[in-house]
């Protein structure tokens, strides 16, 4: 039997490196030191035998040298090695092409890989391969594959430890045992990749993605191993463009770097785009996209290749700021504006039709301008040019300028040169920032000025209360009702121009109370003006109107008058506000005139018969009632409540009364009632008028005292019959 003196196989990490474009650098080639082991003699050929590498001292949670990109073995890793010769190894099934493969298996404390597979002496073709087990390499000679991830992870505190897992090593050597030696160089069947990312934002980012997109370019995927060239690799199946590093422990400082390491599939010679995409953790991305000339740019495999790239918060987004207006002008003048892009513009108009000159010419012509903010309108000024038929624009929305959804559609109608201005009312989504102006065309139409508006955020005081406000001539307290909008937590606050207005509270949610003083006897009626005001909001003010005081001899006084007012659009009396009366007449003047006031009829003016041919006759607004044909009812005409008549004697009523037509006192009657503080109701005596077709002025006494009046008046009508009155006044002696 032959015996063997002594052999070794030396394992040895060779890396070229090669620079990305411009900012790649070449680094020398190092070679681990040769550790022979002796091998003791008469021992039969047989035996297995071990590979010995000399391992740099490094961090032990870095497996891959940063310096030299030698691999730094742990206990975990094994080399396979496949020989033709087929009595050798048998660890996995004949793959018919006359090879076996036996795997050798490192050992961290006497740094040696090793195998209890025996090789037979003589000259031998050895592949040696390294590879993580998540590659799902398969090693069966000359059907060799590796399938590199499309998705990797990177931990930023251990930067490079993660490159292990997607890496892989190879190597062929023809050797004779047991005499011969021979030096394993192994290579890397990929590229190793280092981009540093800049913070530029002004703000610490916490990044955990980041994403390399090469279009058409096999960046992972099953790869063939050929190692009679090298070795190398050629892309065989289920990759694609894109590789995706999902990061943990990647805080980056403002103005600091973070250094991502990844693997991915060589590149020869590419030439077009290269898109970096980074995403933070609040879901912010930041993306480039840098294109690459001729003749293109070479990742190999068994390089090492760095490049930059910065996160700016102002990289990208070209928008127009919130409220925008844009006068009118040519195209050109419009695409000039950051944000602004169109599809479709035919050839301006002359300068005759300025500022109408952009031209829609085309169904599918618009206009799309990218926001800073939420949108609240959107207003666009139009010519009709060429033209009378009827066209449209259709106002789009979109959160991301891909996904569009139609918000409102307005048309555009008219005589050709009429101008307009069109202005939409639904609501846009919030997350909106993309507004497209969408045409269909009727006739060509020249667009003019347009105007974009945010919501208002601002907080608003909105006064429910009466404004101007009437108060009696005595001294008393008030309230101003009020609400606010888009409120921030701050308090309102009151202020009065005038002395006699005074003693602000503002303990009622809602409300300003405030109290005024008694006028004197026979003063003149006076104003004053109460401000209201809220950090961030604009002051409201409230005017105040007092009463003149009361007259210092005794005579006739008017308490009450209602004639009204002008409204001609025959309203029910809850929707009527031009009321003549103030809340001074009234027992509670913090409420509203109208609050004491109800009816079945409406008010309004018939202008073929206005109130007249009386003293005092207003000559506007009634209030009327129509009966129904064939139908025997009886309703409230109107009534009002709380007629303040405190001090007051020898009181007295008047009105005027209109019948349209029926017959007096059958078909068509109105009866008048009244009622003073909690007493029985009465009936109001009176002359009715004479004849229908005409109105007459009817009085009536009533009889005692108090401090409230109430007055009613009922129509009873037997069929279509209409009656008015109007001028309702109450009259006393104080």
């Amino acid at each position: 039997m032959k015996t063997m003196k002594k052999y070794s196989i030396i394992l040895s990490a060779v890396l070229s490196i090669i620079a990305l474009a411009s900012c790649q650098k070449e680094q020398d080639i190092k070679e681990q030191d040769i550790i022979q082991e002796e091998v003791k003699e008469n021992v039969p050929s047989s035996i297995p035998f071990t590979l010995r590498a000399n391992i740099p001292s490094v961090d032990t949670k870095t497996t891959l040298n940063t310096s030299t990109w030698a691999v730094n073995w742990e206990s975990t890793d094994v080399i396979y090695a496949v020989t033709t010769d087929k009595a050798w190894g048998q660890d996995y099934e004949d793959d018919n092409s006359g090879e076996t493969i036996a795997v050798f298996a490192y050992d961290s404390e006497s740094g040696t890989f090793s195998t209890d597979k025996a090789i037979s002496d003589g000259e031998h073709t050895f592949n040696f391969l390294y590879s993580a087990g998540n590659q799902k390499s398969y090693h069966r000679g000359g059907s060799t594959t590796f399938q590199l991830a499309g998705t990797q992870t990177f931990d930023a505190s251990a930067p490079t430890a993660s490159l292990k897992l997607y890496d892989a090593l190879a190597a062929q050597v023809v050797a004779t045992t047991p005499t011969s030696f021979a030096d394993v160089d192994m290579s890397h069947l990929f590229s190793l990749m280092k981009v540093t990312l800049k913070n530029k934002t002004g703000d610490a980012v916490n990044i955990t993605k980041f994403e390399i997109e090469i279009p058409d370019e096999n960046l992972y995927g099953i790869f063939n191993v050929n190692f009679n060239t090298t070795p190398s690799t050629t892309y065989n199946r289920n990759g694609g463009d894109k590789i995706t590093v999902n990061i943990s422990n990647g805080t980056v400082a403002a103005d600091g770097t973070l250094d991502v390491y990844f693997v991915m599939g060589p590149v020869a010679g590419y030439a077009g785009e290269v898109t970096f995409t980074v995403t933070d953790s609040e879901s912010n991305t930041y993306t480039k996209t840098n294109n690459i000339s001729a003749p293109g740019v070479t990742f190999a495999a068994g390089t090492y290749n760095t490049a930059s790239y910065s996160l700016k918060t102002a990289d990208p987004v070209q928008c127009v700021t919130l409220d925008w207006n844009y006068a009118g002008g040519t195209s050109s003048d419009l695409l000039a504006i950051p944000g602004v892009s169109a599809n479709g513009l035919g050839s301006d108009y002359a300068d005759s039709h300025a500022p109408y000159r952009v031209k829609f010419d085309n169904t599918g012509d618009y206009i799309q301008v990218r926001t800073d903010a939420a949108i609240s309108t959107v207003s666009v000024g139009y010519k009709m040019i060429g033209g009378n038929t009827t066209s449209s624009l259709t106002f789009k929305e979109s959160a991301n300028g891909s996904d569009w959804n139609d918000v409102q559609t307005l048309n555009i109608s008219g005589s050709a040169s009429s101008t307009g201005t069109l202005t939409t009312t639904n609501p846009f989504n919030e997350a909106s920032r993309f507004v497209q102006i969408y045409f269909t065309k009727g006739s060509n139409v020249g667009i003019g000025a347009i105007s974009i508006t945010k919501p208002n955020t601002d907080p608003v005081i909105n006064v429910t209360s009466d404004n101007p406000m009437a108060v009696s001539n005595e001294n008393d307290l008030y309230a101003i009702e009020y609400s606010i909008s888009n409120p921030t937590g701050a308090s309102i606050s009151a202020s009065a121009d005038v002395a006699w207005i005074h003693d602000f509270n503002y303990s009622v949610d809602g409300e300003v109370s405030f109290e005024v003083d008694a006028q004197s006897p026979g003063a003149a009626a006076r104003e004053g003006v109460i401000t209201l005001s809220y950090t961030g909001a604009s002051d409201v003010e409230v005017t105040v109107n007092q009463a003149a005081g009361a007259s210092s001899g005794s005579g006739p006084q008017t308490l009450f008058l209602e004639s009204f007012g002008s409204n001609n659009n025959n309203v029910v009396i809850a929707s009527h506000s031009d009321f003549s009366a103030s809340q001074s007449m009234f027992t509670d003047p913090v409420n509203t005139v109208v609050s004491h006031y109800s009816s079945d009829g409406k008010v309004g003016k018939k202008t073929t018969n206005p109130s007249d041919g009386y003293s005092g006759a207003s000559g506007n607004s009634a209030m009327w009632y129509t009966g129904t044909k064939n139908t025997d009812l009886t309703i409230n005409l109107f009534t009002v409540d709380k007629i303040n008549i405190s001090d007051a004697s020898a009181l007295s009523v008047s009105f005027g009364l209109y019948y349209a037509n029926g017959t007096i006192g059958t078909t068509n009657t109105v009866t008048a009632y009244y009622k003073i503080d909690n007493g029985e109701e009465q009936t109001l005596s009176f002359s009715q008028p004479a004849s229908t077709g005409s109105w007459a002025l009817c009085t009536g006494t009533i009889s005692g005292t108090g401090s409230s009046l109430k007055i009613r008046f009922e129509q009873h009508v037997t069929g279509g019959y209409t009656a008015r009155v109007d001028d309702i006044k109450v009259v006393g002696t104080n």
